[in-house]
């Protein structure tokens, strides 16, 4: 939208117009990324035509990535992205989280701890079926991983059948190189690469509404969650061959065969990524802080700034009822301090107390 009117004489009135210009700013940004030679790569407000006829196919040809696009619930068409190299990674699983859906009543049973909340606040389940916010999930798998385990497969039938002894010894991949040894005290020895759970979103990003932001972590996380056990269930049932197999398979839209060699990896590790839309304001927001501990308290700030967001409210009113709050605020204190003064002045005086009603 940077090329809006609406951008260049409100959003972006100090950019020269011609930097503005979406030709022109999608070369810095493939530019940009080639120059970092990332091997996984989250971008938000990505226009879906930019993906699918821009980054899409120059940063396959000219780094081997391939990529995956989810277009945000509503109608400005666009939305998050996310790549990584395919000489080092295969996509497992895809699952694609719309907010608007989650928390659509009645709340499916792995959500009912929100049940409560939205039952208190017509307001916020408004607010909540107009935030376009959705969320990828990737699982991502090292092709190194896939291949080691493809070579220990092996050496083990080999060494059942007689036909030779399982290999321990394995020269070094470019991966590889200079990781430690138990030679070298001064370096580190890096474990097996195991599968990763990349999630990218873009959070809302309204400065009064820190809750739904808290909520929409909270929910992603949950999806992402039971997402995994599914995938772990597909592929066991794959390396089974059991029927019930091909039931499941329908809903990963991902490399065939990739999905079923999860069991012999480590368990893949959650990377949260994105736009989190999160400042200090009164402290930690509560973003950070639910996926630091995998909670949010009750009277955290959260909950209390976002108790008097309205859909439709201009930030404005916002600021003029802080302002109308500080001063009430400033008034209490100071009816405080003086009613402080006047008992310790009269106590000073004839030593009884004179509580005056405020």
């Amino acid at each position: 939208y940077a090329g809006t009117s609406y951008a260049q004489q409100v959003l972006f009135k100090y950019c020269p117009t011609q930097l503005l210009d979406n030709n022109y700013r999608r070369q810095l940004v493939l530019q940009e990324i080639l120059r970092y030679q990332p091997d996984i790569c989250c971008l938000q407000e990505v226009d879906d035509k930019v993906f699918s006829e821009f980054l899409s196919p120059h940063l396959a040809l000219a780094g081997g990535f391939n990529g995956h696009y989810t277009s945000k619930q509503g109608k400005v068409r666009e939305g998050s992205a996310m790549f990584w190299r395919a000489d080092k990674w295969g996509c497992a699983a895809v699952q694609d989280v719309k907010l608007r859906d989650v928390f659509k009543l009645p709340l499916s049973d792995r959500h009912s701890q929100f049940q409560a909340m939205l039952d208190s606040s017509p307001a916020l389940v408004e607010a909540l079926q107009k935030v376009t916010t959705i969320a990828q999930m990737v699982l991502l798998v090292p092709r190194q991983a896939v291949e080691d385990s493809g070579r220990a497969a092996a050496a083990t039938a080999a060494g059942a059948t007689g036909n030779g002894a399982p290999a321990t010894d394995r020269a070094p991949s470019d991966d590889n190189k200079g990781e430690g040894t138990d030679n070298d005290s001064n370096s580190v020895t890096f474990g097996p690469p195991g599968p990763l759970l990349i999630i990218n979103t873009h959070l809302f990003f309204h400065p009064y509404a820190p809750h739904i932001r808290s909520l929409h972590t909270a929910a992603i996380l949950e999806e992402a969650a039971v997402a995994l056990a599914e995938w772990q269930q597909i592929a066991q049932l794959q390396q089974s061959r059991s029927p019930a197999a091909g039931n499941l398979q329908a809903s990963v839209a991902a490399e065939p065969g990739l999905l079923q060699q999860l069991p012999q990896l480590p368990a893949p590790t959650v990377l949260f990524c994105g736009d989190l839309n999160s400042d200090l304001n009164d402290g930690v927001p509560g973003v950070i802080e639910m996926l630091q501990t995998g909670k949010l308290a009750a009277n955290h700030w959260d909950w209390q700034m976002g108790a008097s967001f309205r859909w439709g409210k201009e930030e404005e009113e916002y600021a003029e009822e802080e302002q109308q709050q500080q001063q009430q605020g400033g008034q209490q204190q100071q009816q405080q301090q003086q009613h402080g003064h006047v008992q310790c002045s009269l106590q000073e005086d004839d030593g009884h107390v004179f509580d005056p009603p405020i």
